[in-house]
């Protein structure tokens, strides 16, 4: 089966511990299993791991093991090659471990592996996320700014990225194409009017040489003539700010990439006093493809690396105590937090009723792609269509630009929800961790060890409750400071405001 595939984040749950990894997705081998659900051929089954993630098992039915009677032998054959070893372990099946190990930074890297009795043993390409060469300017939509002061543009750039290479192994089936693409990529972090007047601070937006080069790594040593730091740093440029409000600037990412591959990162960021963090850019090119032809399937690589990058910028803005919040809530996996895409483009092609682009088919597992399983297409007027997705939402059409207000106010309740969520899973490890608390100081009597283990215990949990309650003054301070903008006086506009 030649199945399009595309990186896509997921939880990956082992020994009661749940990580984020971007793995590469076939959205159609997702859409024929689903085929097979329908058609009673195999059974699902909807379970929870250790701690509380929905898992989805799946077991061949009666009807199925029927079916498979049918299949012709050399169908069978071809499968059973594949879940077997190579020769001399050709009779054993394949079994599949993952492993956890830090990386770089400390960060914990998780790879999958094919192993088979006897010593067979590779490393599965599953997690090895491909890059494409792409030019980016920034983006910041005008309701958002504080001043007329223009952004950067990179359209000049673009034919660098016809240069570079990508690292894409597939042969990619294109389905849809978009032009003029605007990306926003979302998130809700604790923040506070004392935050952002440190940020503004420590970004240097009053001072006469604003912004400058940024890292999160302390200096130990203050007094002392050196300071390494490893390649890869952030540049700033302050466009405005609102001391107490807010703060717009851009920045410029000089990460090392692999050999060959040439990416000119430039993002827009808004960090708002309410916790709405946006990293807005302006897609200028992919690879051979300008401004007016970008794929689906090559953006999708392009979000992977900018949901990245901009989860280090925040690292190395944030302060420690929201570093420790954010490290808490996502029990230690903060750097591969799930973030809300929103892409807003002039064109697409093929133009189609809302309907026409849920076919089960090429269109809907594109969309997938990138903005995770579809909840909903709707037209908005005569020409523009939004599209819907658990992990992001896609407006298209000439008039997608006029409605940037609402489509903002959308991504601050999405990006709270994602984290609200989050949170609610969070209550239930901690009220797991108060069990194990409570069955060890029961049962002390049959260990007397288990009486430091439980202090340590309830001192994290003690950290824990506090912080979480520290976490819902943020959150319901934020909805407090909410505006539900007016309504639009044409009538797409107004349908976009009720919903559909």
């Amino acid at each position: 089966l030649d199945f399009d595939y595309a990186p896509q984040s997921v939880l990956i749950s082992q020994d009661g511990t749940s990580k984020r990894s971007f793995m590469n997705v076939t959205q159609e081998g997702k859409s024929a299993i689903d085929d097979l659900r329908e058609k009673k051929l195999i059974n699902g089954l909807k379970l929870s791991t250790e701690d509380f993630q929905p898992v989805t098992a799946y077991q061949i039915s009666s009807l199925g093991i029927e079916f498979l009677r049918q299949v012709p032998n050399k169908v069978k054959l071809d499968v059973d090659n594949y879940i077997h070893g190579p020769k001399p372990f050709h009779e054993k099946l394949l079994q599949v471990a993952l492993r956890r190990a830090p990386g770089e930074d400390d960060v914990i890297e998780q790879h999958f592996y094919l192993t088979a009795e006897g010593g067979y043993e590779r490393r599965s390409t599953i997690t090895e996320v491909e890059d494409v060469s792409y030019v980016s300017s920034p983006f910041l939509p005008l309701s958002v700014r504080k001043s007329e002061k223009p952004t950067t543009s990179n359209a000049h750039r673009a034919g660098e990225a016809a240069t570079g290479e990508s690292n894409i192994k597939d042969e990619l089936s294109e389905a849809i194409h978009l032009a003029h693409v605007s990306l926003l990529v979302g998130e809700w972090i604790p923040f506070g009017s004392n935050q952002i007047v440190a940020l503004n601070e420590r970004l240097g937006a009053m001072d006469r040489c604003q912004g400058g080069l940024f890292t999160s790594k302390i200096d130990n040593d203050p007094t002392g003539t050196q300071f390494k730091v490893p390649p890869g740093l952030t540049e700033v440029n302050i466009l405005d700010y609102d001391l107490i409000g807010c703060i717009n600037f851009e920045a410029e990412i000089n990460y090392p990439e692999d050999e060959g591959i040439v990416q000119v990162e430039n993002f827009g960021m808004h960090l708002n006093v309410d916790g709405t963090i946006m990293c807005g850019l302006k897609i200028e090119a992919i690879m051979e493809r300008k401004a007016d032809d970008i794929s689906l399937d090559m953006l999708s690589r392009l979000l992977v690396d900018v949901q990245k990058d901009s989860s280090q910028i925040m690292n190395d803005l944030l302060s420690a105590y929201q570093r420790s919040l954010l490290s808490m809530i996502f029990n230690g996996d903060q750097n591969q937090r799930c973030k809300y895409n929103m892409v807003i483009a002039e064109a697409i092609d093929p133009k189609l009723g809302a309907e026409e682009y849920m076919d089960r088919g090429d269109n809907e597992n594109e969309l997938k792609q990138v903005i995770g399983d579809i909840q909903g297409v709707h037209d908005i007027g005569a020409d523009d269509v939004l599209v819907l997705g658990r992990d992001g939402l896609l407006f298209a059409g000439p008039n997608s630009r006029r409605h940037e207000t609402l489509l903002l106010f959308y991504l601050s309740l999405l990006v709270r929800d994602m984290f609200i969520r989050v949170f609610f899973v969070r209550t239930f490890v901690l009220d797991d961790l108060l069990k194990k608390i409570r069955k060890l100081i029961v049962e002390h009597e049959k260990d007397p060890n288990n009486i430091p283990i439980v202090r340590a215990l309830l001192n994290t949990a003690s950290r824990d409750i506090i912080l979480l309650q520290e976490i819902l003054s943020y959150l319901f301070e934020s909805l407090q400071q909410m505006d539900v903008p007016d309504r639009p006086e044409d009538e797409a506009g107004g349908t976009l405001l009720k919903g559909p």
